[in-house]
């Protein structure tokens, strides 16, 4: 099969398309013929062998990445963490999905997804695909939607009537918060990019229109910035009322 292959750090030329061999599906896998592969930071950071600068997750993770993604050269040849397709075989103990289901799925750090194939363990994160979005749209959805419901449900323990505030609420990540905080009857109010204010109502708030501190209020910094840009960033929208699939 073709790949996409790397076998040192360096900008975007260093991808190569390649012969590589075709995998097999092991029992509790299903083998997925992509049909789309995303393109993220993370592809981008281990194509540049994870320059500190560059580190975009809490620092005490930076070390831990580099040794699994390669010092001097990558350990994982083939980069991209999120991808859609169908599949084309599952092993003799898979339940869940059968040939020609149409599917999305994240890799996380394992990666792979610039191949014609894939496996992906069943129990694995990959589900059916809906039926209304196409393989190019679904292959972007992963990551984004994985990190919002993880440090809104499970980390951040939101509850119904509290108030959330996003940081970067128009991002890859904010996108899919702020509809999961609509979903479970959250108020969100969030910064964005003015360029992209298009995809929410502009809101002129007051300093105690929403406060990070205040009993019953979560603040999401889906960009990784300081409280402090938080504080003095002009770009600040209501998203409760919005709805980017309109």
């Amino acid at each position: 099969m073709k790949a996409i292959v790397y076998t040192h750090f360096g900008p975007a030329d260093v991808l190569q398309l390649k012969d590589v061999e075709k995998p097999v599906p092991k029992a509790d896998e299903v083998l997925i013929r992509v049909h789309a592969a995303a393109v993220d930071y993370g592809d981008i950071l281990a194509r540049k062998g994870l320059p500190l600068s560059e580190f975009w997750m809490p620092l005490p993770l930076w070390l831990p990445s580099r040794m699994f993604f390669g010092f001097t050269k990558p350990r994982v040849k083939i980069l991209g963490a999120e991808l859609a397709g169908e599949v084309e075989t599952v092993g003799k103990g898979v339940k869940r999905f059968k040939p020609g289901d149409q599917v999305f799925a994240y890799l996380g750090q394992s990666m792979g997804g610039y191949a014609e194939y894939r496996c992906v363990p069943e129990n694995g994160m990959v589900a059916l695909k809906p039926v209304n979005i196409t393989c190019e749209e679904a292959a972007v959805v992963p990551f984004g939607a994985i990190t919002a419901l993880y440090f809104l449900r499970d980390k951040g323990n939101v509850q119904s009537g509290q108030k959330v505030l996003f940081n970067g609420a128009s991002g890859g990540v904010g996108t899919y918060a702020v509809q999961l905080a609509r979903y479970y009857g959250r108020k969100s109010p969030g910064y964005a990019a003015p360029g992209t204010w298009n995809w929410c109502n502009p809101w002129e708030p007051t300093r105690s229109s929403f406060s990070t501190g205040a009993r019953g209020s979560r603040c999401l910094p889906t960009r990784w910035r300081s409280r402090r840009s938080l504080e003095s960033s002009q770009s600040l929208c209501s998203a409760e009322s919005w709805d980017p699939m309109s």
